[in-house]
């Protein structure tokens, strides 16, 4: 018996599962809004009694008052990315304490659009798209900075009918210029592209990936071997509610076409494969890859907020990794690892899948989210196809996570992201044990926790990014059916490490993979295959910005026994993105 490498799977969306499941949710839906319900009308009014204490206080005089917000209490904090907080909408005729208040700091600013300091993750383009959320902030925050601005030269104003009479004149001014929808072009290499039609109510993004790596010794190959892989990205995005259609939705759709010679599978030989980019969509019954160029629509999905925001769903193809199992600040390593567990089936880039995603905020930093994919495996290829062909054939890949943001350090300027999750795969065939005579199971399950933490800032009470952030992940399945049973990994970024560099990032990081024992005692016994216990990468790069379309990063990595079972390799090379 030949052993080949086992090929992922992705989620199903089971017929017979959809209606229990979506009578559970509604049922979680009804609790959930009514304790919400509950929880908003003691907040605001506890918030309501504060305002009172706080507008006596002032009028008496017994508060220092300031004419500026505290720049520490509105310092933006975007390492990592919080995209479910709401931030704090200050009042523009509302002076504010000298001595900031702790809630004003439970906030992470909003981002319109990728910039130097946001570059996209090739491949996984929903990984930092912007939520309605924060597109709707950042709306009312410009909004409210127009008002700002016509307001405060009236307050400087000694003449009182002056006054009266400009105050009078700005306001009808000011909504207006309200009326009026601000249009800002999103940056871009070529500007004839369409980025934005009908003042960003379809928002278009066009992202272009190149490496070229050098395996320098080891791994499968015997020789020197130097390739090159592309990726180009189209992303479109629709906002109804900017459309004049419905509030709080929105539609994605995305496509990409992948070229270049593919390393890992006929030259390296790893498991965990050293660019995120690097997958083909499709393995054949031998085990060999096949189609390592193409281009199809990988995602499309709609989206839409319920219950003042409270509640997300999206339906449509999707990409389970841009909202399950993946760490905020290993995006930006090439090796996929950081991107996702690589023991996890989770319908991911290049093979997502049709599916229903709902997520549910309990607090304002405590999220609970549940999704159900179509479980076809990936040598479909799913990726390169509209998903219904094989819908209901395969099982459900079901996916539950925990995401929990806190704020520490000093006046909780450090951001924090906690993530605890647990999958499962339902389909009854693609499982069997590691034995002469195997058995066959009826599911597949696992779990994962991740971090990440920004431990230190360069500059504490200002709007500085530069500072050390960390983070880890770790992922767990049964031992008795998967080749792979155990994840771990960690690193580090540093943002600004060199003087007049303020956005460039510094990376280090390793991901180690343990292959099950019963599965290395079956090869061994099997065909003569001695596997090591597992398979490590480490990773240093320095990724430069040079502005907000392009980026270039050189990268070093070191595999450890590739495979299991080839010669330690070393890899170098360097990657670039465009934002055209």
């Amino acid at each position: 018996m030949k052993l080949t490498r086992r090929p992922s799977l992705n989620g199903h969306l089971a017929g017979d599962v959809l209606p229990h499941r979506l009578a559970a949710s509604w049922n979680f839906i009804r609790w959930t809004c009514t304790t919400c319900c509950l929880l908003l009308l003691l907040s605001s009014t506890a918030h309501a009694a504060s305002d009172d204490i706080t507008s006596s206080a002032a009028t008496s005089g017994e508060l220092s008052l300031s004419d500026e917000p505290s720049s520490a209490a509105n310092a933006p904090l975007k390492l990592p990315e919080h995209p479910t907080r709401r931030a704090a909408e200050a009042k523009a005729t509302t002076p504010t304490a000298s001595r900031p208040n702790r809630d004003s700091h439970r906030t992470v600013p909003t981002r319109m659009v990728r910039t130097g300091k946001q570059m996209p993750i090739p491949g996984r383009p929903a990984r930092r798209l912007p939520s309605l959320i924060e597109l709707k902030e950042a709306e009312a925050a410009r909004a409210a900075a127009r008002r700002e601005k016509m307001v405060r030269p009236q307050a400087e104003s000694d003449d009182k009918e002056s006054l009266d009479d400009a105050e009078a004149e700005e306001e009808e001014e000011a909504e207006e210029e309200d009326e009026e929808v601000e249009c800002e072009e999103p940056p871009g290499l070529i500007l004839r592209l369409p980025h934005s039609l009908a003042c960003d109510a379809i928002t278009g993004e066009y992202i272009y990936t190149g490496e070229t790596f050098t395996l320098a010794k080891g791994g499968l190959s015997r020789r020197q071997n130097t390739n090159y892989r592309g990726n180009l990205d189209v992303v479109l995005t629709f906002d109804f509610e900017k459309l004049g259609l419905w509030q709080g939705a929105r539609f994605f759709l995305y496509a990409n076409n992948v070229h270049g010679r593919a390393m890992s599978e006929r030259e390296v030989g790893d498991y965990q494969y050293f660019s995120n980019i690097d997958s083909s969509i499709g393995e054949d019954a031998g085990g060999n890859i096949f189609r390592p160029h193409y281009t199809a629509v990988g995602e499309y999905w709609y989206e839409q907020l319920l219950f003042d925001d409270l509640v997300r769903f999206k339906i449509g193809k999707q990409d389970s990794n841009a909202d399950f199992a993946y760490t905020d600040l290993g995006g930006d390593f090439v090796h996929s690892t950081y991107s996702m567990p690589t023991m996890i089936p989770l319908p991911t880039w290049p093979s997502q899948a049709l599916g229903v995603s709902t997520f549910f905020t309990l607090f304002d930093d405590l999220v609970f989210a549940a999704g159900v994919y179509d479980g076809t495996t990936t040598s479909g290829p799913q990726g390169a196809r509209w998903g219904f062909d094989t819908l209901g054939d395969n099982g459900a890949m079901s996916m539950y996570q925990l995401e929990w943001t806190p704020q520490l350090g000093p006046n909780e300027e450090l951001p924090t992201t906690i993530r605890v999750g647990a999958w499962h795969h339902s389909d009854r065939d693609a499982w069997t044990s590691f034995e002469a005579e195997p058995r066959t199971f009826v599911q597949n399950h696992g779990y994962w926790a991740s971090f990440d933490q920004m431990i230190w800032k360069e500059e504490y009470g200002t709007e500085s990014e530069q500072g050390l952030g960390v983070f880890g992940q770790v992922g767990w399945a049964p031992r008795d059916r998967n080749e792979a049973y155990q994840t771990i990994l960690g690193g580090l970024i540093y943002r600004g490490l060199i003087d007049g560099r303020d956005d460039d990032l510094f990376g280090v990081g390793f991901a180690t993979l343990r292959f099950s024992p019963l599965f290395r005692g079956f090869a061994l016994a099997d065909s003569g295959d001695d596997y090591a216990t597992r398979e490590t990468a480490v990773e240093v790069f320095y990724k430069i910005i040079f502005s907000s379309y392009f980026s270039l990063q050189p990268d070093l990595q070191y595999i450890a026994n590739p495979g299991g079972l080839y010669k330690d390799a070393l890899l170098a090379g360097v990657r670039f993105e465009l934002v055209l």
